[in-house]
C-alpha cells in the first residue's frame, strides 16, 4: 500500500468524483510586488519561505552570520532571496549551513541546493529511490524502494496536483490499525503543513494497494479539511482523493489537518508499514496498534536515507509499536513485525 499527500490550490465549483472530469487545480494570480515562494531557483524558494516563517530581516541575518564568522552582505542575501544569484562552492555551502542554524531550519533544507563543486543548482542531484524535483509524503505497507511511484504520480496529475511542493509537511504523525486477521485496516495521519505559495488550499491523499483488489478505499476527513474530487483505478489499485482546507493559506502560513484512510476490505495481511518523506521534516512518527487477537511476537523500527539505513532492536510487541525520527528526510521511517 502506498499513501501520498502534498498540496496545491483547490478548484472553484463542485468537485467531480472521477478522473475523466479533467479537474485541475487552480493556480491563484500572483501579486507582482511580492515574490512568491516557488519562483526562481529552488534555493531562493526555500530561503524566501524560511524568511517569511521567521520574519527575519536581511540586515539582521547578515549580522547573525558575521557572529558565526560567515560574511554575506545584505545585498548578497537580497540577490539570493530574489533568485538572481545563489551560494555555490565550499564557502557557499558553509553559508547555507550557517543560514540553517540562524533560521533554525532542519539540516539540508537550504544546503542541499548548493553544489560544493562550485555551481548553484536549481534541483538536487537524483538520489537512489527518489524522483528528482518531486516532494511530498508517502506511506507504504509494502516497503517499496521508490518514494513516489508512477501510479501515485498519475493519480496526482489526474487531480491537478502536478506540482507537489506548494504545501509541504513540517511534522507528520501516522497511526496504523491492524485487525484480528493481521490486515492493515485504517491509517490516520495528522500533518502540520506549511504553505509555499499564496492561495494554496488543498492536498491529495493517494493510496496504492497491491492488485488484484475489488474493494474500495475511503478517505474520512477528521479535522481541518473536507473531501474534494476523487480518482479510482482498480486495475492499478489506485485510490486518490483531494482534501480541501477550510481557507486558502498565505506563503509561510501553517495549518494542521487530520484524515483517516480506510483500506479496502479485501486488503491482504502484511507485516511492514513505511512513511516516506521526500523533503526534510522536523518530525515523522509511525505508530502501529495491533488487535489482541492477532498480535505479532516482535517488531523492529527502521529508517533509511540516501546516506544510511538504520534498524532498531527487535523487541516484543505489547499492543503498540512506534518509531519516530526528528529532523529527518528525505527518506523513509517504518516498522516491520512478525507473528
Amino acid at each position: 500500500m502506498d499513501h501520498t499527500t502534498s498540496g496545491a490550490p483547490a478548484p472553484d465549483g463542485p468537485a467531480p468524483d472521477a478522473p475523466t472530469a479533467a479537474w485541475r487545480a487552480r493556480v491563484p494570480a500572483r501579486r507582482q510586488a511580492t515574490p512568491v515562494a516557488d519562483e526562481g531557483p529552488d534555493f531562493a524558494r526555500e530561503f524566501r519561505l524560511a524568511l517569511a516563517e521567521r520574519r527575519s530581516s536581511l540586515r539582521g541575518l547578515s549580522l547573525s552570520l558575521q557572529h558565526r564568522d560567515v560574511h554575506v552582505s545584505t545585498p548578497a542575501l537580497a540577490a539570493w532571496r530574489a533568485g538572481r544569484s545563489a551560494p555555490a562552492g565550499p564557502e557557499g555551502l558553509r553559508a547555507a549551513r550557517a543560514l540553517e542554524d540562524v533560521l533554525e531550519l532542519p539540516r539540508g533544507q537550504l544546503s542541499r541546493w548548493v553544489d560544493p563543486s562550485g555551481d548553484a543548482r536549481r534541483t538536487p542531484a537524483p538520489r537512489p529511490g527518489v524522483t528528482a524535483r518531486t516532494r511530498g509524503t508517502s506511506s507504504s505497507a509494502r516497503g517499496g524502494q521508490t518514494l513516489l511511484t508512477a501510479s501515485e504520480q498519475r493519480a496526482r496529475t489526474a487531480l491537478g496536483f502536478q506540482r507537489s511542493s506548494l504545501l509541504t509537511e513540517r511534522t507528520v504523525e501516522v497511526e496504523v490499525e491492524i485487525d484480528g486477521l493481521g490486515r492493515q485496516r485504517h491509517v490516520t495521519q495528522r500533518t502540520e503543513w506549511v504553505a509555499r505559495e499564496d492561495g494554496v488550499d488543498a492536498f491529495p491523499s493517494v493510496l496504492v494497494v497491491p492488485t488484484p483488489v475489488r474493494g474500495r478505499s475511503r478517505v474520512e476527513p477528521v479535522s481541518g479539511c473536507r473531501l474534494g474530487p476523487s480518482y479510482v483505478d482498480l486495475a492499478e489499485g489506485v485510490f486518490a482523493t483531494a482534501l480541501v482546507l477550510a481557507a486558502p493559506l498565505r506563503v509561510g502560513e501553517t495549518v494542521t489537518t487530520v484524515h483517516r484512510t480506510h483500506l479496502p476490505e479485501d486488503a491482504a495481511p502484511d507485516g511492514v508499514h513505511e512513511h516516506r518523506v521526500l523533503h526534510p521534516v522536523e518530525r515523522v512518527a509511525v505508530r502501529v496498534r495491533f488487535d489482541p487477537a492477532c498480535a505479532p511476537s516482535t517488531w523492529q523500527g527502521h529508517s533509511r536515507t540516501d546516506e544510511q539505513e538504520r534498524a532498531g532492536e527487535v523487541v516484543p510487541v505489547d499492543g503498540v509499536a512506534q518509531v519516530a525520527r526528528d529532523d529527518f528526510g528525505p527518506g523513509a521511517v517504518g516498522l516491520r513485525w512478525s507473528w
